[in-house]
């Protein structure tokens, strides 16, 4: 059994501290009120139908104003809705990121990733 009152700190002399790397994905998002995420990340938004799924994102993403919250954010957005062929007021993102299924967008990473690994850029 050990005893917690016979552990004693050692300091090391000249020990090596590790070191940890910024990345660019890991900068603040200016401007983002508090609760959003205000650095990188993902958002799933499940509900039934009619729920306002897509009213949330496009809100969240287009709005201007006052009410402007991730408008003009972020490089790299992609939608994946079964339903995005069906809206009239689909999002202002050019038409090889929207993918009807999973199985649509995960090919495109899939695809995407191997031409890069092809060229030798990864």
């Amino acid at each position: 059994m050990c005893d917690t009152d016979d552990i004693e700190e050692v300091v090391i002399k000249n020990s090596v501290e590790p070191q940890v790397f910024a990345y660019s994905c890991d900068d603040k998002i200016e401007g983002v009120p508090h609760p959003c995420p205000d650095s990188i990340f993902r958002l799933a938004a499940i509900g039934r139908s009619g729920s306002g799924k897509s009213n949330l994102i496009q809100a969240l993403t287009q709005s201007t104003g006052k009410k402007k919250i991730y408008n003009k954010k972020f490089s790299n957005v992609f939608i994946v809705s079964p339903s995005v062929a069906s809206q009239s007021d689909k999002p202002k993102l050019p038409a090889d990121r929207f993918y009807s299924s999973i199985k649509g967008y995960l090919k495109f990473l899939i695809d995407y990733k191997m031409r890069k690994i092809w060229k030798g850029e990864v």
